[in-house]
């Protein structure tokens, strides 16, 4: 199935199959449904805030860029291809299968799941304010930003990796969130 290039698309039930082909979409929302990608390429070339709850199948590739977002609340654990952050941000708050890359301007968030293997040459902070990103697979971090929350109550942010994790320089960027106060040398595991 194709929409006129650049359009939206919204999935509340049903099944949207890309069919192995390439599609452009503006906008990306919905709360139920299927939508899969086969062999194909999705990309969500959007300048907004999206959400998407739907389940996510197939094994092609999910290309988000042009400085918008993404929220995936759905269960895409049925996807096996990729994901492709550029110039745009993806918060996982359900479960997304395959691997995602977070390129240049990228940035992954959330405090859900990623079945595969997360890279990351953009900026990763796991969580909603705190919270836990677990990633089931490797994580390799080749020049990005890992950024966390951190609160005086010994709260923080962190990247629950199941696999290896790998890291090629890179920084580590800290928020002090306000509340209780920092007792003095403080550990905090991120």
């Amino acid at each position: 199935a194709t929409l006129p290039a650049a359009g939206a698309l919204t999935v509340n039930g049903g099944s949207f199959n890309l069919n192995g082909n390439t599609q452009l979409l503006g906008s990306l929302n919905g709360n139920g449904g299927t939508l899969n990608l086969g062999g194909g390429l999705l990309v969500l070339n959007t300048t907004q805030s999206n959400t998407l709850g739907s389940s996510l199948g197939g094994n092609g590739m999910f290309t988000v860029q042009g400085g918008g977002s993404l929220n995936y609340t759905g269960n895409g654990t049925a996807f096996s291809g990729s994901t492709v952050l550029s110039n745009a941000s993806l918060a996982v708050h359900g479960s997304l299968g395959g691997n995602v890359f977070a390129t240049s301007g990228g940035m992954v968030s959330g405090s859900g799941s990623i079945v595969g293997n997360l890279f990351n040459g953009g900026v990763v902070a796991p969580g909603n304010s705190i919270g836990t990103l677990s990633v089931a697979g490797n994580f390799t971090n080749a020049g990005g930003v890992y950024a966390v929350e951190v609160m005086g109550s010994g709260q923080s942010d962190r990247l629950n990796v199941g696999g290896t994790a790998t890291l090629n320089g890179g920084s580590v960027f800290v928020t002090a969130l306000p509340g209780p106060i920092f007792p003095p040398r403080s550990t905090y595991t991120i």
